[in-house]
């Protein structure tokens, strides 16, 4: 856990994984992405394929582009856990509809027999129902288009890391227009 801060002084990591399907019991990770920010500024950002081992439905390929053919010489999650979690310590995480991409990243650490995730959690889902509730949706194309953001290979875990990193920073200003300014604050709604 992060101890509390102002939001603007806030180091966090954006992920976004792309997947085998929506079960993260059953189905796997395919691409991982993270955007590491200081103070709202991206620092450096990771993105790595995954070798699920299984194949990937003519679905998810539809959506993302990635072929078992791209994967085949990929690593494997249990490859890249151990550097995976190192880049992670003492972030605060934010993801576009968190519970999926935690949950995916969490099954996969139990697969390698990895501890879980400790890291205080965002969710820019949560915090555009809670801040922008006019919206029709708060799907991640909805709040890019709201805000003017362009998503670079939507679907790609990169590109909506990247969109969401920058859609966490816009929430954030109107967050903080409202008196949300800490951590702790925003936890509550987030």
């Amino acid at each position: 856990m992060i101890k509390d801060s102002l939001i603007s002084n806030l180091r966090y990591a954006v992920i976004d994984v792309e997947t085998t399907g929506l079960a993260s019991s059953t189905d796997r990770i395919i691409e991982i992405a993270v955007a590491y920010n200081n103070n709202g500024k991206i620092l450096n950002t990771y993105s790595e394929l995954i070798n699920p081992g299984i194949s990937i439905p003519w679905v998810i390929t539809d959506i993302t582009g990635i072929t078992d053919v791209k994967l085949r010489k990929a690593p494997q999650f249990k490859e890249i856990a151990d550097g995976f979690v190192d880049l992670l310590k003492d972030r605060v995480l934010i993801a576009h509809n968190s519970f999926f991409d935690i949950n995916f990243i969490s099954a996969e650490l139990k697969r390698c027999h990895q501890k879980n995730l400790s890291n205080s959690v965002l969710c820019t889902l949560r915090m555009s129902r809670h801040l922008c509730s006019n919206l029709e949706n708060h799907k991640l194309g909805t709040l890019a288009d709201f805000f003017g953001i362009k998503i670079k290979k939507q679907h790609r875990a990169l590109g909506d890391a990247l969109a969401t990193a920058e859609i966490f920073l816009k929430l954030s200003d109107i967050a903080e227009k409202k008196g949300i300014t800490k951590l702790s604050q925003l936890m509550k709604i987030a």
